[in-house]
């Protein structure tokens, strides 16, 4: 029978891998976003192109920060 430690480590581990999967689909659907509109033959508002830039630097900045603290997190519990 697994105690209440090991469900918490596992769920833990389920919201992670979640977290790090709507940030990586994000970051595809904008990088996606800014392939759409580099070939289209409409004039795109730079401010628009800049946006969609930054989006994407927020959110692999996010998922840096996330990978970062969850390595903290496994130095402290002594799980590396």
């Amino acid at each position: 029978m697994a105690n209440h430690g090991d469900q918490d480590k596992a769920l833990q581990r389920t919201l992670t891998h979640y977290v790090f999967k709507m940030a990586v689909d994000q970051i595809y659907t904008l990088s996606d976003s800014l392939m759409a509109i580099h070939p289209s033959k409409y004039e795109v508002e730079k401010d628009i192109i800049a946006s969609l830039v930054f989006l994407i630097y927020e959110k692999t900045r996010d998922i840096k920060s996330l990978m970062e603290e969850t390595t903290r997190e496994k130095r402290s519990l002594g799980l590396d």
